[in-house]
């Protein structure tokens, strides 16, 4: 996809560093305390709203509303991680808790896994729930004009994937609302897979059962190997539709991560930078693949996420 204009790297792109804290020393091999987030009494939880039905298979979301908001508030689209094998809504439930006690919506949606269908059946049910949050939005009281998403690993991915693929009308789906826009405001994407080609490279590179592993994740998710279907692995990828109108998006990735290397993320950013989009990067030192699981990392790293949603779409 070719981008509207180029734009120096040294003046637009960001990338922010994170040392360690005392804290977060000698943390390995354990990494510390679990994070664990409840809601209190200030946001309000509806359950197993249905968003999306293919025939009869209907896919669930839990809608975690702040209670005190005297006007329509922003949602953000929440997607759990899990190497498109776990799709549940309960996963990433601790975030959208978080982001609700904060004065954000948090839809934490299912999606058709790799066991049931692989791609595009998950980006599908995505742009299906924004969509549903679009077409719902006076019911609930968010703002059906600043829609965000949020994602860890494979859920980054879906997220941006939701954010950059907003023109590319073969990934809408049928799961509901024909018509209403999927397009977001915002997307935070923690470890996102960007680039299944060079990932798949990357993996044929390094020995050991890890990338193995990971290549079978990787190629389960997109139904065909690389030499079988390159194609495939391409149009799942987010940096294949980033243009000039894609969403401000903020990117977090370990340095240290063997899951899906940083590399990933700057390329991305790199992408947004050519085209004249808005991105960040911020690369965290001695974190672990899934940073977000763990309380050294996890409430510095919600609070950058509240307020670059809070930034982008509420203007504060």
């Amino acid at each position: 996809m070719r981008c509207g204009r180029i734009v120096a790297l040294s003046i637009t792109l960001t990338i922010l560093f994170t040392a360690l804290s005392p804290a977060q020393q000698n943390i390995p091999p354990e990494w510390g305390e679990a994070f664990d987030y409840k809601p209190g009494e200030n946001v309000r939880v509806e359950k197993d709203i249905v968003y999306a039905r293919y025939g009869d298979r209907e896919l669930k979301l839990d809608l975690y509303l702040p209670k005190q908001s005297s006007k329509a508030v922003p949602v953000i689209i929440v997607i759990r991680g899990g190497g498109w094998i776990a799709g549940d809504k309960e996963g990433f439930g601790r975030f959208a808790a978080y982001m609700a006690e904060r004065g954000l919506a948090a839809a934490c949606i299912e999606y058709r896994t790799s066991n049931e269908a692989a791609f595009p059946a998950a980006v599908h049910d995505i742009k299906a729930a924004v969509r549903w949050a679009r077409a719902h939005a006076s019911e609930y009281g968010i703002d059906g004009a600043a829609i965000g998403a949020f994602g860890g690993s494979a859920g980054a991915h879906l997220a941006m994937m939701l954010a950059a693929s907003h023109k590319a009308k073969d990934l809408e789906g049928d799961g509901g609302n024909p018509g209403v826009s999927s397009r977001i405001q915002a997307c935070v994407a923690m470890a996102t897979p960007t680039d299944f080609t060079s990932l798949h490279q990357t993996y044929r590179q390094q020995p050991g059962e890890l990338p193995k592993n990971l290549l079978k994740i990787e190629e389960k998710f997109l139904g065909a190997a690389l030499s079988e279907n390159p194609e495939v692995f391409k149009k799942a990828s987010p940096v294949t539709y980033v243009d000039k109108d894609s969403p401000p998006a903020l990117l977090m990735n370990s340095v240290a991560d063997p899951v899906v290397p940083f590399a990933q993320s700057i390329q991305l950013l790199e992408k947004y930078n050519e085209c004249g989009a808005y991105a960040e990067c911020r690369l965290i030192t001695g974190a672990p693949h899934a940073f977000w699981n763990f309380t050294a990392w996890a409430y510095d790293e919600m609070d950058r996420t509240v307020a670059f949603f809070k930034k982008h779409m509420m203007g504060q």
